[in-house]
């Protein structure tokens, strides 16, 4: 019979989870005799100093000179060296216990007596892993006997290694077989728990002696085929499963896919067998970090046809979190901090260069990119209360961008999930049960603690439904009839979609531009129309972009400076323009831009690593602005069902970002400013004067006075809805006008501008509401 590497972290003695048990001794000198079917001893060697030594190595015999007993006297003499750093009781309620990587590395006498550790760990895990399991035994039952425990402590323990070093994409993780490997991923797939016999021990009828068997079969019981003493019993064994060598295993398999995917990655599945305390510890969408070994396991196929060998990982540990916290991100980039990181810190406007450096084939839109990085920053716990994640509405034309820029920034992201809107359906994007029970996680789960980008939302009714949940509440729940769970959903989404019959109507509101319910639209902090600027002339800068392009071979797409478009957030303009946020800048200037891979690594160091506070000043400009806000859309009943509360948490959100981007640990003025901005410019419905004032640099007041821009094209609205836009239309020429009487055709001329066609009846109703009062040559507003 082949000798096994041991059994590698997989098998648990049943009923041992209240106390431990005893064994009987037997025959300590007979030898042990193996045989065909799998069967072995279990009688303590008679030179073995271990009484444990035949849970952890049932198939080999002990001898003081191979490695293994090495092994075991050195991590004997470390456990009770550092014994503060392991807790012997909790271990022994457990049976396992964390193995600390850097805690070996701390021990010097140790890395004297045992220098190949590292070699013997990374080479031959699962032997060494089984060896040092056994030194912990044997401590752990040294232990309980001096605080008095009666019984022999029988119970396997098992090492979790923790922090091993190098984290190993999965798409290299093939070139590891049979090694210790670390490797992280996004769970998208649980399977059923299932428990299966390892091995299970037989007592014979005749003799009364103890053998084990092995078991190879999923289908049925092996049973021994003779006594391992040679008498004459043949059958008739009795089956022992409170034995402590009797192993019924759980075992839970599951499929990890790469956190993040660099440009034209293929998607890479990884199978995961979880077994004993680690079945049940994940979810479908968490984020983990695994450490185990690759195995190779063959298929069974029909008579003369090739085998098919597919790769199976052995847990050995694992670190779940549904948030990444900053020591699981210093592992996975192996404590390595970028170093884009340290040259920008002399950066003078990092969040400039951002910018610049996003998406750089898409010209100008650089609110929109400003949008979607400060989206990009926001989650990880960077508020207390409420979502950390910023959502983001990219609104346009067909032809605008819109998918580039998501696609942008799905390969920039540090999780990053693309679907199309038309292509997806809510299992797809929520979570699917298959009839077995399986759970699969979709695009919102898999992009937890990430982005999850929706391209054409607009496109799919169902998807829009489900959204109010994972939006807010930032979970998926789930209830079926072999499933009920809850998954969660931390991500951030950047939605774009096209507005009505494909072409943006600027007279209209953005809610009456595009298909969505006006609870849907609250969800999203910004909301980013596609609109053009009359105002400012493009020409100069097209056509300097044309020139550009056919010189595109010659320029550099990495930390080389570029002449690419308009500058934003420009801290370093004077006092009159600083408060426009904004900056035309001269199309010759060069600007110093990122390379994809530096941009990403840098959101996500910064992500991860920063929780900015907002300081007193912005915190005053924030309330400020919010009042100032409340006052505008009350009336509204458009905008008022949005609810001041959230959008109070979307600025602070946005503002919090935005110092993240400065790897700022305190949200200034300057910052809440900025956000104060982009929210006004891309409101063109609500804060209307920017794109009047958007050219005139000196305006003394540039951020224009409060205002509710009237709806133009009311004829798609009902009656009661058409009253109250001509309403608000007459006051706003009332004030312009100074005067508050109007004649009869004037009032109709005022009711075509808005689309209105039911002239009489809506004045009619309006005077008998007493809204207007009749004139003698007219109507008038009554004084309030």
């Amino acid at each position: 019979m082949s000798n096994p590497r041991g059994r590698g972290g997989s098998g648990r003695a049943v009923g041992f989870k209240s106390k431990p048990v005893m064994t009987k001794s037997a025959d300590e000198n007979s030898e042990e005799f193996d045989i065909n079917d799998g069967s072995f001893k279990i009688q303590k060697e008679k030179n073995c100093p271990y009484d444990e030594w035949k849970l952890y190595f049932p198939t080999q015999k002990f001898t003081e000179s191979q490695k293994i007993a090495k092994i075991i006297i050195d991590m004997r003499k470390h456990f009770k060296t550092f014994a503060h750093w392991y807790d012997y009781d909790v271990i022994a309620e457990t049976s396992a216990f964390h193995l600390k990587m850097d805690r070996l590395i701390d021990d010097k006498e140790l890395d004297s007596n045992w220098p190949s550790w590292y070699q013997d760990f990374l080479n031959d895990p699962v032997n060494t892993l089984t060896a040092v399991g056994l030194a912990m035994h044997s401590v752990v039952s040294e232990f309980l006997k001096q605080k008095g425990e009666s019984m022999k402590f029988y119970k396997r323990i098992f090492v979790r290694p923790i922090g091993w070093q190098p984290v190993t994409r999965l798409q290299n993780i093939e070139n590891a077989a049979g090694k210790l490997v670390c490797t992280s991923g996004v769970v998208k797939c649980v399977e059923t728990i299932e428990v299966h016999p390892k091995y299970i021990c037989f007592q014979c009828t005749e003799c009364s002696a103890s053998l084990c068997v092995e078991q190879k079969s999923l289908d049925h019981i092996t049973m021994p085929s003779s006594c391992i003493k040679n008498c004459d019993a043949k059958t008739n064994f009795i089956t022992m499963m409170s034995s402590p060598f009797t192993v019924i295993s759980p075992k839970q398999k599951i499929q990890i896919r790469e956190i993040s995917y660099q440009k034209d990655d293929n998607e890479v599945l990884l199978e995961v067998e979880l077994t004993e305390d680690q079945v049940g510890s994940v979810s479908a969408g968490y984020q983990v970090l695994i450490t185990g070994v690759l195995i190779y396991t063959s298929n069974i196929s029909e008579a003369h046809q090739a085998r098919n060998y597919k790769p199976h990982f052995q847990c050995h540990s694992i670190v779940c979190q549904q948030g990444m916290n900053f020591e699981m991100y210093k592992q996975i980039q192996n404590n390595v901090v970028p170093n884009i990181v340290y040259e920008l810190e002399n950066e003078q406007n990092i969040f400039k260069l951002l910018i610049q450096s996003f998406c750089k084939n898409i010209y100008r839109r650089e609110e929109a990119k400003a949008a979607i990085l400060l989206a990009l920053l926001s989650g990880n716990e960077l508020i207390q209360l409420g979502r950390s994640d910023s959502h983001v509405l990219l609104l346009g034309n067909p032809g605008t961008g819109k998918s580039n820029l998501l696609l942008q920034a799905v390969e920039i992201s540090p999780r990053g999930v693309f679907v199309s809107g038309p292509m997806s359906t809510v299992a797809g994007l929520t979570v699917s049960v298959t009839g077995e029970g399986n759970v699969e996680a979709g695009a919102l789960a898999l992009a937890n603690n990430g982005d999850c980008c929706i391209d054409e939302l607009d496109k799919s009714r169902s998807i829009q439904k489900i959204l109010l949940e994972a939006m807010e509440q930032q979970e998926i729940s789930i209830a079926k009839c072999s499933a009920l769970t809850t998954l969660a959903a931390r991500c951030s989404v950047l939605a774009s979609a096209n507005p009505i019959n494909s072409i943006y109507d600027q007279s209209k509101t953005v809610i009456q531009n595009v298909n969505f319910e006006p609870q849907l639209l609250s969800r999203f902090d910004l909301i980013v129309p596609f609109v053009e600027n009359v105002q400012i002339n493009n020409s100069h800068f097209i056509s300097f972009m044309m020139r550009q392009s056919k010189d595109k071979a010659s320029t550099s797409t990495s930390t080389s400076t570029s002449n690419l478009e308009t500058g934003f957030f420009d801290s370093t303009a004077n006092a009159s323009q600083s408060s426009h946020r904004i900056k035309k800048i001269d199309p010759q200037e060069n600007i110093k831009t990122l390379s994809t891979k530096e941009l990403k690594d840098y959101i996500n160091f910064v992500k991860h690593t920063f929780r900015p506070k907002l300081s007193s000043e912005a915190k005053k400009e924030l309330r400020t602005f919010c009042k100032e806000h409340a006052i505008l859309i009350k009336g509204n009943d458009e905008l008022s069902s949005w609810g001041i509360g959230r959008f109070a948490q979307s600025m602070i959100r946005l503002a919090l970002s935005r110092a993240r981007a400065e790897m700022s640990e305190v949200a200034t003025l300057e910052h809440a400013k900025d956000v104060i901005w982009l929210y006004k410019y891309n409101s063109v419905d609500i804060y209307n004067e920017y794109y009047q004032n958007a050219g005139n640099m000196n305006n003394s007041n540039p951020f224009g006075t409060i205002k509710r821009k009237t709806n133009t094209n009311v004829k798609a609205l009902s009656k009661p809805k058409q009253m109250k836009a001509f309403l608000e239309y007459l006051e706003e020429k009332s004030e312009e006008e100074d005067r508050k009487e109007f004649t009869t055709k004037e009032l109709k001329a005022f009711a075509s501008e808005i689309g209105i066609k039911d002239f009489d009846d809506i004045i009619t109703r309006l005077n008998y509401e007493g809204a207007i009062l009749k004139t003698a040559n007219g109507y008038r507003i009554p004084n309030i």
